[in-house]
């Protein structure tokens, strides 16, 4: 991967480790259980081959549960406390533990970590650093100490070139509007692939907010890091790299497969998996971080029991606890509906599960494509997620996202329609799922290989 590239920033690299025989790597994930995962998933990778040393670097909170999720892998892991006064509660320290309107504390604490973190990295004196789009000054700090670093999204390639291209013209223009947004920026390469007013509306404010630090993450790395997998998604690389004028390299989907390290507390679940019928159940996940409101839990709640399908939902709450069963309609008789964690590797890549109604988080998008060959029913909610399910169902044809109307209100008809076309005989369910099955197991040998300079 990064240490077997060749291109002029690795090649620097090289010549700084002279005479060493080990690769030593620092990774520093942003504070949310959607970015820890896939920086576990690359130091994995990485640390897979015997002359590479990698420590992962966050709060002890989340240091606990990332060493939940390490089996024998010789991995080091480093705690770095927050100090912010004006933080989150203490013990808050990821984004799945605080509200939506509250994670502003958490960045605000997570960028007081900076002269800690520059105390690590002298003691560490490592030859790389991989950091998260979302702290530049983690790149700042490795650039006084003279250490390459590589600036890492946990974004798909559409999504991230889509927000980079928006990031760089807003340099020029401060004053960014919603309908600004909904437009792809200048020589994108799919112009099907945008947000909707709706979505660019609740996107505005992160946007503004985060536009400066993205961009400035990019301009001070080496290189960008990105997860991708279809050859699709090259037009998108190459697009990143020419905007940011950076080596773009991809680390291939980053998706363990197996669930070797998953939560086991829903574990009931596959075993009420095991007794339904081959490719008949409809799952339902939205993530950790994403969160229907009663009015799309209800009309979903009796969508999935009007399908007449048996249907597995794991429905938590934003405070991640299991009150939001208590929206549900009374007199579910088709499905099983839990409240905590479930193992989701496992899940979608049970023979018994037939389609995925999800958000379209990119994670999950590529767990149910790759390992699974899942047609997805998509329902996007944040973020870069309206991105990812155009590009599903419009350039992958792998999914049909559920139709929303101008506030991005969708009712029980449309979530009736969408699944039974993805499970049913029609040419259009038939197409998909051949799509999917091509889609499945996807070979990322050459994705990983491919590298773009400007």
């Amino acid at each position: 991967m990064i240490k077997g590239a060749r291109h002029r920033e690795v090649r620097i690299l090289d010549a700084r480790m002279g005479e060493e025989t080990q690769l030593r790597i620092v990774m520093l994930p942003w504070l949310a259980q959607g970015h820890i995962n896939p920086f576990i998933n690359l130091s994995k990778a990485l640390a897979s081959h015997g002359d590479v040393k990698v420590w992962i670097v966050s709060t002890p909170v989340n240091i606990s549960r990332i060493r939940s999720r390490l089996q024998k892998e010789p991995i080091h892991l480093l705690e770095l406390p927050l100090t912010s006064v004006d933080g989150p509660p203490p013990g808050v320290e990821c984004t799945a533990d605080i509200k939506a309107e509250s994670a502003h504390l958490l960045h605000r604490a997570f960028d007081q970590l900076d002269k800690p973190f520059e105390s690590l990295l002298r003691r560490l004196s490592p030859n790389l650093l991989v950091y998260d789009i979302v702290g530049p000054w983690a790149a700042t700090v490795a650039s006084l100490l003279d250490i390459p670093s590589f600036a890492f999204s946990v974004y798909s390639p559409a999504a991230f070139a889509y927000f980079v291209g928006h990031c760089k013209a807003a340099e020029s223009s401060r004053d960014v509007k919603a309908e600004d947004l909904t437009q792809p920026p200048t020589d994108y390469p799919l112009p099907i692939i945008s947000w909707r007013l709706f979505e660019a509306r609740l996107v505005l404010g992160n946007f503004i907010a985060f536009a400066d630090r993205v961009w400035a993450c990019c301009q001070q790395s080496c290189g960008i890091v990105i997860k991708s997998c279809f050859e699709e998604e090259d037009k998108y690389l190459k697009y990143l790299s020419h905007i940011t004028g950076k080596p773009v390299i991809s680390a291939g989907p980053l998706v363990i497969a197996g669930g070797a390290t998953e939560d086991k507390s829903g574990n009931y679940v596959v075993e009420w998996l095991d007794k339904q019928r081959p490719s008949s159940v409809v799952f339902v996940a939205f993530g950790s971080e994403s969160f229907l409101s009663a009015e799309q839990i209800w009309e979903l709640a009796v969508a999935l029991e009007d399908i007449g399908l048996p249907f597995l939902w794991s429905l938590r709450s934003s405070d991640g606890t299991s009150s939001a069963l208590s929206l549900l309609p009374d007199g579910f008789v088709r499905g099983l509906v839990y409240g905590g964690w479930v193992p989701q590797v496992s899940i979608v890549s049970h023979p018994s599960v037939g389609s995925y109604v999800t958000h379209g988080g990119w994670s999950s998008v590529m767990e149910a494509l790759l390992y699974s060959g899942l047609p997805l029913v998509l329902i996007p909610l944040r973020h870069d997620q309206g991105l990812n399910c155009r590009q599903i169902a419009l350039e992958l044809n792998a999914g049909i996202e559920v139709e929303r109307n101008e506030e991005g209100c969708f009712s029980r008809e449309d979530v009736c329609k969408a699944v039974l076309m993805v499970m049913g005989k029609g040419e259009k369910g038939k197409k998909i799922r051949s799509r999917v099955r091509e889609l499945r197991g996807a070979s990322t040998e050459n994705v990983n290989r491919r590298i773009w300079e400007s």
